[in-house]
């Protein structure tokens, strides 16, 4: 403490305890206090004031926590040593400000505001500063040599320490209610990161468990339509696991560095570490078994596809023959029904050519001048040829049994009709 405070008092402007300043009285006055002195050394003032207030800051909390000013038995400070020695201490920290300020209070305001306002001074540390900064600027006054000479250290740094140890106790069960509030927040944090990590693992379980089992249903539905497209689906799923599996890696990665950082002990997040090793093991060997299960039963699916293709193969060659052997069947049966036909239209052709060769005969025969017939079977042939020209006049015209009761059994060709016709009107034309 002694070689810290020679330190403070040297960057202050001492050049020892009680000496005379390094400066020269004529640079301390006016309002550019700082703007001259350049030896004061603020920057330096405050990094020893934060070793400084350390030991002061320990002394207090040791006061404090030993209840030297109740009921409270000493254990581990001097209950009425450690006041003077802070009274002692502060004193030579504002004697040498004092000093240093040649006693003005201005220039002490002004040069204490800058070292309390160096970066060094941070938290607690900054408030010290400022109530020790306060306290010798108010107990200045405006007479500098009286301040220097005058000025009783002895009751402000005992008021200097009350604050302190009050300051002190209020912030320690501040700190000890906040560092309760902030256990308790961060193992309600811990339980409710546990459960929502366990959530998490099952939820991505069951989400893989689906997902396997919707792409082994797809794979086998797809297998037999497009070989192909199922391979590229099961490629994208393949990545897709993969980059799951990685960002749920890197999450748990993540999560293990958070909560290593707030684990006090190596053992418990190594104990941790295994557990989240073990289960994303257990994770990835049900995920591949999972894998290799969904693959057998496509290869299974896929191979009766291709026994059910076989089949239908064979069904559908053995109906092609069979309508084939129909098709054959019919054509033979039309075929036999053209040479019938055939067959019917040349034994046709054969009695007409045998009918005109008759006709022919005939009408050679009606032709000779002694063919004659009654007037009774002339009328009963023209009846009868009426007749037939009017039901029937494109066919051929074969009266045999209409002219029986005429002129007995004949037939007659259209030319032997035509003959009769002739015949007939010459008759009737003679017998007018």
């Amino acid at each position: 403490m002694a070689a810290k405070l020679a330190a403070l008092s040297a960057a202050a402007g001492c050049i020892g305890s009680g000496d005379a300043l390094s400066l020269s009285p004529g640079s301390r006055h006016g309002g550019a206090f700082l703007a001259t002195d350049s030896d004061l050394q603020p920057e330096q003032v405050a990094a020893t004031l934060v070793s400084v207030e350390d030991e002061w800051q320990a002394d207090v909390s040791l006061y404090n926590k030993d209840d030297c000013d109740g009921s409270g038995k000493n254990t581990e400070v001097d209950c009425e040593r450690a006041p003077e020695s802070f009274e002692k201490s502060c004193g030579v920290v504002v004697k040498a400000v004092l000093e240093g300020s040649d006693g003005k209070r201005s220039n002490a305001n002004e040069y204490l505001d800058q070292v309390c306002g160096e970066d060094v001074l941070e938290g607690w540390h900054k408030e010290q500063c400022q109530v020790l900064s306060q306290s010798i600027v108010d107990a200045m006054n405006l007479d500098s040599y009286a301040n220097r000479q005058n000025m009783d250290l002895r009751h402000m740094c005992s008021g200097i320490w009350t604050k302190f140890v009050s300051e002190e106790k209020g912030r320690a069960v501040k700190e000890k209610t906040e560092r309760k509030e902030r256990d308790a927040k961060e193992a309600a944090d811990m339980a409710a990161t546990q459960a929502a990590e366990e959530a998490a693992r099952k939820a991505e379980a069951v989400a893989k468990a689906k997902a396997e089992e919707e792409a082994a249903q797809a794979k086998s539905e797809e297998a037999a339509k497009n070989k192909a497209e199922v391979e590229e689906k099961a490629q994208a799923e393949a990545e897709a696991k993969a980059k799951a599996a990685e960002v749920a890696r890197a999450h748990e990665v993540s999560v293990a560095k958070a909560e290593a950082e707030k684990k006090a002990k190596a053992a418990a997040q190594a104990a941790k570490e295994k557990a989240e090793d073990e289960a994303l093991a257990k994770v990835r060997a049900d995920a591949r078994s999972a894998a290799e299960e969904a693959a057998a039963k496509a290869k299974e699916q896929e191979q009766a596809n291709a026994q059910a293709a076989e089949v239908a193969k064979a069904q559908a060659k053995a109906k092609a023959e069979e309508d084939a052997r129909a098709k054959e069947e019919a054509a033979a049966k039309l075929a036999a029904k053209a040479k019938e036909a055939e067959a019917a239209a040349k034994s046709a052709a054969e009695k007409a050519a045998k009918e005109e060769a008759t006709a022919s005969e005939e009408a050679k025969t009606a032709a000779v001048p002694d063919f004659q017939i009654s007037d009774k079977q002339k009328r009963a042939i023209m009846n009868k040829v009426q007749e037939v020209y009017a039901e029937e006049p494109k066919k051929v015209f074969k009266p045999a049994a209409a002219a029986a009761g005429a002129a007995g059994k004949f037939t007659i060709t259209d030319k032997q009709r035509a003959h009769i016709l002739k015949v007939v009107n010459t008759t009737q034309s003679a017998k007018k």
